[in-house]
């Protein structure tokens, strides 16, 4: 009898131990939504930056299992190995030149990193950090609405969007200007309120290791004014995030020290578990539909939906949080006067996109958390796939305020002609330029 009582007791020991190892490894089949509740049951599966917010209910996560989409043997332009590293301007030059002989690319990744070996010793960080501009490369022009909520120091009361067009052009054939080749030229344009209208920035980004142009229009005086490069984090209107939180991570790979820390296994966020889908659109580019984050005319914060009803204000509603191979790098600012100092990244090991920033300023202080989606797209008939941004949180410990940010009407444009399009990529067409009577400005109103 004794013996009995023994084998039972082993049994019960051995079905919580295994019980702990499959929450650890990843939810069950279907959806858990992971809270303070049972976040120690899943406490494996989180970075350590995301524990006082989820075990204090201010972020829940609505998890699945797996994607039901492939994410892995994405093409790409250049292959390396860490041997044959000489210098990175070379291989980035390289891969820039490659996009330029394409036709309709699909998302591919600037270099192919091989995934079967230890990081650490075989990928450079450097690189993986001019991965993350891949799909940038690759789509050669991106055009996107976005709409920003952001919210008071209590962080719960969101005060009215603000709206505008993010557009990233990959600059001009390298060859044509050895000297000082851009990688890509950036503006972003605000639309509403009113009062803010065609308030702009324009950054030129380049290959080799140069300063980025930066130049900020401003309708109250009416002026174009070219900043330093410095200044392009800087938080210039307090109702917004930073430029260099959009897409997660924004900053100049070249502005930065990185180090390779290790690789783990976490939850990361995407805007839906499903592939979006492509279709044509004007100019003959590509739009973007997908039923998450992305999606027009439905709410999808937690202010809009009361989802979860103790979590915060900004917490995703309909994003999905996925377990993944995460890359963990930690940056340091090559630029003393740069907003963070030290900043540590996750990046999706086969996406190649960053999932998660956590900054920290001089002193050593937590500034903020960032973290945002990717989704990917594909054609009719399965033969071209596109990643796109979907959204982005801002959690800021320093201002206690937050931005939750989502990308709407994108539009990529792999044909079109980088020549004429640059054009109006020029800090003379800033002022030029009225939004609040474009067709575009119109949708997004429409659809928030």
């Amino acid at each position: 009898m004794r013996n009995t009582h023994l084998l039972l007791n082993s049994f019960f020991v051995f079905l919580l131990f295994c019980s702990t190892l499959f929450a650890q490894e990843a939810p069950a089949n279907g959806r858990v939504i992971i809270n303070g509740d049972n976040f120690s049951q899943f406490k494996a599966l989180i970075i350590p930056e995301l524990h006082d917010l989820i075990s204090n209910n201010l972020l829940y996560l609505d998890t699945s299992k797996d994607l039901a989409y492939q994410t892995k043997n994405l093409p790409s332009f250049v292959n390396f190995s860490s041997q044959n590293i000489i210098n990175t301007d070379d291989l980035i030059f390289e891969a820039v030149s490659k996009v330029f002989n394409k036709g309709n690319t699909n998302y591919s990744l600037i270099f192919s990193p091989d995934t079967d070996k230890d990081y650490g010793k075989n990928l450079d960080a450097k690189l993986i950090l001019w991965n993350t501009y891949s799909s940038a490369i690759s789509q050669k022009h991106l055009r996107t609405n976005f709409g920003v909520h952001s919210f008071s120091k209590n962080m719960s009361a969101a005060l009215p969007v603000i709206s505008g067009t993010i557009e990233r052009i990959l600059s001009n054939t390298p060859s044509s200007d050895k000297a000082l080749p851009q990688l890509f030229r950036e503006k972003i344009s605000l639309q509403e309120p009113k009062v803010i209208n065609n308030y702009s920035w324009l950054t030129f980004r380049f290959i080799t290791n140069n300063p980025e142009f930066v130049w900020i229009y401003s309708p109250a005086i009416n002026k174009t004014r070219q900043m330093n490069s410095t200044n392009r984090s800087d938080q210039i209107l307090s109702d917004l995030p930073e430029v260099d939180d959009l897409f997660t991570w924004s900053q100049d790979p070249h502005q930065v020290k990185a180090r390779f820390i290790s690789t783990v296994r976490a939850l990361a966020p995407f805007p839906t578990s499903s592939a979006g889908r492509l279709f044509k659109s004007e100019n003959n580019c590509s739009g973007i539909e997908d039923a998450g984050m992305s999606a027009p005319n439905v709410s999808k914060w937690n202010f809009q939906t009361k989802r979860f009803p103790r979590a915060a204000s900004w917490s995703p509603t309909r994003a999905i949080f996925v377990p993944r191979n995460l890359i963990k790098i930690q940056t340091y600012s090559l630029d003393p006067y740069y907003t963070d100092s030290v900043q540590t990244l996750y990046i999706d090991s086969e996406l190649m996109v960053p999932v998660y920033k956590i900054s920290y300023n001089s002193l050593g202080k937590r500034r903020k958390i960032v973290f945002g989606g990717f989704g990917m797209a594909h054609s009719a008939d399965s033969l071209r796939k596109i990643l796109y941004p979907s959204f982005t949180v801002s959690i800021n410990y320093e201002k206690r305020e937050a931005y939750s940010i989502d990308y709407n009407n994108i539009s990529i444009c792999s044909d079109t002609n980088i020549q004429e399009t640059l054009k109006d990529f020029e800090p003379q067409k800033l002022a030029a330029v009225n939004l609040n009577d474009s067709s575009s400005a119109k949708k997004f109103r429409h659809a928030n």
